[in-house]
């Protein structure tokens, strides 16, 4: 079972890093297009209506799946990372909220004739949000990642001594000896 999961979150962890490393690598070359250009290739020229059902499972998905691996892996040394992926990955999808999606909203607002004189600071900042989902993607992978190698090693390696699982005692455990 816990292979199964894992590979859900790597797969998954994998797929959403791609589309956001995707979306971030035209960054450079975006701010330097003049605005027409950009509103058609991004906003109202309808260029992500097909990928954006696609990425909205691509950010939930790796939360979900790493949370789950995370609650499996409790017990194991690469727990902490592996939490640790499922956090990042879901302050990409916090970033997306508080960064990309109003900037969306307003976008949905312009006319086609030509956007509004605030233009730059929307682009930048639906830019910048990409940029960010992007960097913590890649963060929650690199912990995701990490969190498999640790938690495959014996304890001796990672310098975590095996604990033995102890059984409770509770007080009723002398009273009915």
């Amino acid at each position: 079972m816990q292979s199964g999961w894992r590979l859900m979150a790597l797969l998954t962890a994998t797929l959403g890093l791609g589309l956001s490393l995707v979306q971030s690598a035209g960054l450079p070359e975006r701010l330097d297009w003049a605005p027409a250009l950009w509103l058609s290739a991004t906003g109202h020229g309808r260029h992500y209506v097909g990928a954006g059902p696609l990425a909205a499972l691509l950010d939930v998905a790796p939360i979900l799946a790493c949370a789950v691996l995370a609650r499996l892996q409790r017990d194991l040394p690469g727990f902490v990372w592996t939490a640790a992926a499922a956090g990042l990955f879901a302050a990409s999808l916090v970033a997306w909220t508080l960064l990309v999606l109003p900037m969306i909203e307003l976008m949905a607002g312009w006319p086609v004739s030509g956007p509004p004189s605030d233009f730059p600071l929307v682009r930048d900042q639906w830019e910048t949000g990409h940029a960010a989902m992007a960097a913590l993607k890649l963060a929650g992978f690199a912990a995701l990642a990490w969190g498999q190698v640790v938690a495959r090693r014996p304890a001796r390696e990672t310098g975590l001594a095996e604990t033995p699982r102890r059984r409770l005692h509770l007080p009723s455990d002398r009273i009915f000896r």
